[in-house]
């Protein structure tokens, strides 16, 4: 395995394997209107994952609660509620589907902007279809609680929500294999 050293050193330890979500491809739906109504489900838990985040990143003197608030923003945008939504009814697609696409268009956009702070909302906006999706699915990231003392956690990308759920006291090392 190649890759960039973050920091100075090595560890070993006991490799744990973040899963990616499977890949979405392009579905029909049977009935547009349950679709929709299973979109609004997994945006509330999304939504209150994102609540229980933001308290416990307020508890952690060194927590990074703004990153959730921020988050939580996409889910108060009216327009992108009603793109997922139109997506889903009138191309009678997978609520899966809807947000890959709508929310892989906003990643385009703000990746083409100038601004570099816009730039880097790009991984914000992926980690938040993320979080949409695996609620979808009913596939959630790794139970950190279970992770044992000096673990490596091996990820495809390291996301804000990965970095906040993962308990510092047993990780020795991160992978991040984003190519």
């Amino acid at each position: 395995m190649n890759g960039v050293g973050a920091a100075k050193g090595m560890a070993i330890g006991k490799a744990v394997i973040q899963y990616e979500i499977p890949e979405i491809i392009a579905s029909k739906c049977l009935d547009p209107v349950a679709e929709v109504d299973k979109l609004v489900q997994a945006l509330q838990a999304a939504e209150e994952q994102l609540d229980n985040l933001i308290a416990t990143q307020k508890a952690d003197p060194q927590g990074e609660a703004d990153i959730f608030v921020a988050h939580k923003m996409f889910f108060s945008d009216p327009d992108l509620l009603e793109k997922l939504k139109e997506k889903i009814l009138t191309e009678q697609v997978t609520a899966e589907w809807a947000v890959k696409v709508v929310f892989s268009d906003y990643i385009e956009i703000f990746a083409a902007m100038d601004n570099t702070y816009m730039q880097e909302r790009v991984v914000d906006l992926k980690d938040v279809a993320e979080r949409i999706i695996r609620n979808l699915l009913g596939t959630f990231s790794i139970d950190y609680n279970g992770i044992v003392a000096e673990s490596i956690l091996i990820v495809k990308e390291l996301t804000p929500s990965a970095m906040a759920a993962i308990p510092k006291d047993k990780i020795k090392g991160i992978i991040d294999i984003y190519p």
